[in-house]
């Protein structure tokens, strides 16, 4: 079991790690060339650069000894599942650079997301940097949002391409407004930035609807998220309504059950029983 000393070292390292990698990938901005990688069903999910994988070296590197010294699993977005993270008390968990098809159009929205998380499933550390705007987001970040609900009418959906491939987009959009709410839209980028977003957003719900093509995100999409959403007291959950398991045996993927990141009961509730509805029509 890590203590409290343990995880803040093992903090200090993933930030050290995240503003390396976040050195990297502005170097390469504007120049890099972009290939593609089999991998879910969607082009965002299928684009990999030169600039990934150079993240995704440098991450590691320097997160290298700590893995040695505590015995630590790894999983990481651009190298094969070595399937560490069933066998080891705790792995890292590493997205070297999510949002890669804002940052190949040369855009903002795109980030670096590391994150350490328990055999069973719980992020104890989660670290995330934005190297567009030069922003970190750590346990202690101050966060604008809360879990407490707000008067408002004015409702913030965080899209992605994904939101608007859905058949459900439409329902889900007529059911927020139905609950007397107007309805902003906002495109922030990659899924982790979009979920950051939320907690700097009242009233504001990021969602990947379930789907029977492989994708809706990956592990490393959502760990270091996860995190600083539970450190907030809010719960990022499926459309189960249960909450995002960080270590499934079945997939790395969640297409099958979805993801909802909103600091709104309200939202979560309209969303699971609009979509629900919508399945037993």
């Amino acid at each position: 079991m890590l203590s409290i000393q343990d995880l803040s070292e093992l903090n200090k390292i993933a930030i050290i790690a995240a503003e390396k990698a976040s050195h990297i990938i502005q170097q390469n901005f504007g120049k890099i060339k972009v290939s593609h990688k089999a991998s879910g069903s969607s082009e965002a999910s299928q684009i990999v650069t030169e600039a990934d994988l150079e993240s995704e070296k440098i991450i590691i590197d320097t997160l290298k000894e700590s893995i040695e010294f505590y015995n630590l699993g790894l999983l990481a977005e651009e190298s094969t599942d070595n399937n560490s993270r069933f066998t080891k008390d705790y792995f890292w968990c590493i997205d070297p650079l999510d949002g890669t098809m804002q940052y190949s159009q040369g855009k903002s929205g795109y980030s670096i997301s590391i994150a350490l998380v328990e055999r069973n499933g719980n992020p104890v550390l989660g670290v995330i940097k934005d190297p567009y705007f030069d922003k970190l987001y750590t346990y202690n970040t101050p966060i604008q949002s809360s879990s407490k609900e707000h008067e408002s009418n004015t409702v913030t959906i965080i899209t992605d391409n994904s939101f608007f491939k859905s058949s459900f987009s439409d329902r889900f959009k007529e059911a927020v407004k139905k609950s007397k709410h107007e309805i902003i839209m906002q495109n922030i980028g990659g899924a982790v930035l979009s979920a950051m977003h939320v907690l700097n957003t009242p009233n504001s719900i990021f969602v990947k609807f379930p789907k029977e093509e492989t994708g809706g995100g990956c592990i490393w999409d959502y760990a270091a998220s996860v995190f600083l959403f539970n450190k907030n007291n809010i719960s990022p959950v499926n459309f189960d309504d249960l909450p995002i398991h960080l270590n499934p045996s079945e997939s790395l993927y969640y297409n099958e059950k979805g993801v909802i990141f909103s600091n709104s009961y309200k939202l979560k509730k309209i969303a699971i029983e609009s979509y629900q509805n919508h399945m037993t029509k």
